[in-house]
């Protein structure tokens, strides 16, 4: 894990504010940018208590993330990686074990800082939802510059993503995951599945 106030963007002065998500051959990454992070925004990454969810519209995946009561959501486009970093998530479904670590990044905009990281854990049956969900992605090829607007008019429709997380397809409450522990499961508790 990279330590607080280290700058993960070597030669970035400053962050566009806002959230992103990606899933490559390198795993699941969440980082989410805002100038000067409180420390109401910092303590759920830091105690390792996040919910994580996927909503779907119009073939465009949206992995939304809530860290401290505010819903956040990132639209994610498997055609947008470059092809050497597009995972296989159809082989994925075949691992024996199916949850997905993501790491987290709270980051400070300001100074392309870290405030916070941890890594968390997504249960074995909203994982294999949200790789399926891929996977029918992959399957429909849409079209780059459809996908955008569909996720700017979807992002754009409030200004809280609170009416994403109640149609979401799952929501899972999730703890970190400890490095040095080998069974991890009992970090983990799934609080609703829709």
């Amino acid at each position: 894990m990279m330590p607080k106030n280290q700058s993960c963007v070597h030669s970035m002065a400053a962050l566009t504010q806002g959230t992103h998500y990606n899933y490559t051959v390198l795993g699941h990454t969440l980082v989410r940018s805002v100038v000067r992070p409180s420390a109401r925004e910092v303590a759920p990454i830091e105690k390792g208590e996040a919910t994580f969810g996927i909503y779907v519209e119009d073939g465009v995946l949206f992995f939304l993330c809530n860290l401290g009561g505010h819903w956040t959501a990132s639209h994610y486009n498997w055609w947008l990686n470059l092809p050497e970093l597009r995972p296989d998530p159809a082989a994925e479904l075949n691992a024996p074990d199916k949850s997905i670590p993501v790491a987290v990044r709270l980051m400070n905009a300001a100074d392309a800082k870290i405030a916070a990281a941890n890594t968390f854990r997504i249960p074995e049956e909203p994982a294999v939802i949200l790789r399926q969900c891929v996977c029918d992605q992959i399957a429909s090829a849409l079209d780059p510059w459809d996908h955008l607007e569909i996720a700017r008019k979807a992002l754009g429709r409030a200004p809280s993503l609170g009416w994403m997380a109640r149609k979401a397809s799952w929501m899972a409450c999730c703890r970190s995951v400890e490095p040095e522990e080998s069974a991890f499961r009992d970090k983990i508790f799934v609080c609703r599945t829709v």
